[in-house]
């Protein structure tokens, strides 16, 4: 009796998941009893980890169903050939580790199983790891089990957002939604929810199928779109406020922002021909980002520059160090911000740890930035995330189609989530509303991702059609560090659904903005 916790990798694509988590729960929980289940097929890529669980005492049961073929691949693809695998003999295989098991080859004996992996006690400690290799179909097909999930957060949205969400949302699903908490208090209030429901019920009238919109969301792709960049509506700060902003030798005067093309070249899978050949130099700025590419356009990816040198992920599948970053000191680019290393900061922020123990959401990190400076601005510095949800396009936006219409096709490699990381970030904050400045709408429409169906949308349009008068807006590139921590390593786009731990950020304001392809 009582609740069960359940742990999966469902919706990942991962394989070998479901043993090393296993091991993890029962290291967590060690006068529990902890159950893993998995095909044959995921298993094998992580069973070596037997070991470790009989070297930890780990309580553990393992259930291992065996049917010689990579199932996932094998329904879940028309025409492919090599799904089929050698399986070991499983029980012989714990016992080796000094475990033990049984074998189920029919439904006759799957109870007896069950009661002796249950009353099994392994060592004299009373623990051990129990396998049963249970013998399957090839060809049955298992359906993904729907999953009950208590909390409150889950069960609020889906009661409050029936009518715009998906019937067949996953919990899983649902807590991507947790990007609307700008207050950061693990709900939504009544304008969070209404914000929510705003942007969902545009994009749902954007995309016109509501499958589409439950694959944007599970991909990450929904928070890339207009809707879910801004920051609803401004808030109040936090207070006390867990952010130390200190004026910088610029004095607010604010910096000249070179920028390259526009991002709506992006959106439309348009290069211009005077962009197509020609190179900037990375090493007069300190950071940058957007898109660029090192040889041609054919590897055009997402970019990041620091410290005069520029980190691209490389989206020609054809070379070897495809989805790989790579780094250069110059670049091509249909849509770039530049800061030039003779700007003067503005100001410096660096977050309070003792006043966000638990850390601080990133969209009322960029909310409450704004509110401060209350002016457009460039920021660049480093990160430590304790969840920061990141994406990347793996498809070079240069053959004149539109993103809306084939998104998938630029994402076929999946997003991430980056647990307890320190990263290098450079993004840009601005706000639409019909009062904005000139320069904030410049801004908006050079570096901001426009209305994915509207290429040549504006600010105002944007506002309009949130239902609100002020948006603050945030674009905002990252590059990961290494395993050392020496040295800078992967680019990705940061989702707003992300948790900081610590920042420390160099922030400037922009007086104006200097177009260098004209």
């Amino acid at each position: 009796g009582g609740w069960q916790r359940v742990l999966s990798s469902q919706g990942m694509g991962v394989m070998g998941y479901a043993l090393p988590a296993a091991i993890a729960a029962s290291l967590q929980r060690p006068d529990q009893h902890v159950v893993a289940i998995a095909g044959d097929g995921g298993v094998q890529m992580t069973i070596g980890e037997l070991a470790t669980a009989m070297q930890m005492r780990c309580r553990l049961i393992l259930v291992v169903f065996v049917n010689t073929i990579l199932g996932r691949v094998h329904f879940g693809f028309e025409g492919v050939s090599g799904d089929d695998i050698i399986s070991p003999d499983f029980v012989a295989l714990a016992r080796a580790y000094g475990g033990d098991g049984v074998r189920v080859t029919s439904a006759d004996e799957a109870d007896a199983a069950v009661d002796a992996a249950w009353a099994y006690k392994g060592g004299d400690d009373g623990r051990g790891v129990f396998v049963v290799e249970v013998h399957t179909d090839p060809e049955l097909k298992a359906e993904y089990a729907k999953m009950k999930d208590a909390s409150p957060f889950v069960a609020q949205v889906r009661e409050a957002l029936a009518d715009v969400l998906p019937t067949d949302l996953r919990p899983s699903d649902i807590r991507k939604l947790i990007a609307f908490d700008v207050h950061g208090d693990g709900m939504l209030s009544s304008e969070e929810l209404n914000a929510a429901r705003a942007a969902l019920s545009r994009l749902r009238r954007d995309q016109g199928d509501p499958s589409e919109l439950l694959r944007v969301l599970r991909t990450g792709q929904l928070f890339k779109s207009p809707m879910l960049s801004s920051i609803k509506t401004l808030l109040e700060p936090l207070e006390p406020s867990p952010f130390v902003l200190r004026d910088g030798p610029g004095g607010g005067a604010g910096t000249e922002l070179h920028v390259v093309g526009t991002t709506s070249n992006v959106l439309r899978g348009h290069v211009p021909d005077h962009l197509r050949s020609q190179v900037f130099d990375a090493t007069p700025y300190r950071a940058g980002f957007e898109m660029a590419a090192l040889e041609d356009m054919d590897g055009l990816g997402e970019m990041c520059l620091c410290d005069g040198v520029v980190y691209v992920r490389e989206t020609n599948s054809a070379r070897p160090d495809f989805f790989t970053t790579r780094h250069a000191s110059s670049f091509l680019t249909p849509a770039a911000l530049l800061v030039p290393k003779a700007a003067l900061v503005d100001h410096t922020v660096v977050m309070d740890r003792v006043l966000a123990p638990d850390g601080v959401p990133f969209v009322r990190v960029i909310n409450d930035l704004y509110n401060s400076v209350k002016a457009p601005f460039v920021f660049t510095g480093e990160v430590e995330w304790y969840t920061c949800d990141v994406t990347c396009m793996s498809k070079a936006p240069n053959k004149g189609e539109s993103l809306s219409a084939c998104l998938p096709s630029y994402y076929t490699q999946p997003g991430t989530v980056l647990h307890d990381t320190r990263t290098f970030v450079c993004g840009a904050v601005t706000r639409t509303a019909t009062s904005s400045s000139a320069l904030d709408q410049e801004l908006f429409n050079r570096v901001f991702f426009h209305d994915l169906t509207k290429a040549d949308s504006s600010a105002a349009a944007i506002s309009a059609s949130i239902g609100t008068d002020c948006q603050v807006q945030c674009h905002v590139h990252v590059i990961t560090y290494s395993a050392s921590g020496a040295e800078l390593a992967d680019v990705w786009h940061v989702n707003p659904d992300s948790l900081v731990k610590y920042l420390k950020l160099d922030l400037f304001r922009v007086a104006s903005i200097r177009v260098l392809d004209e």
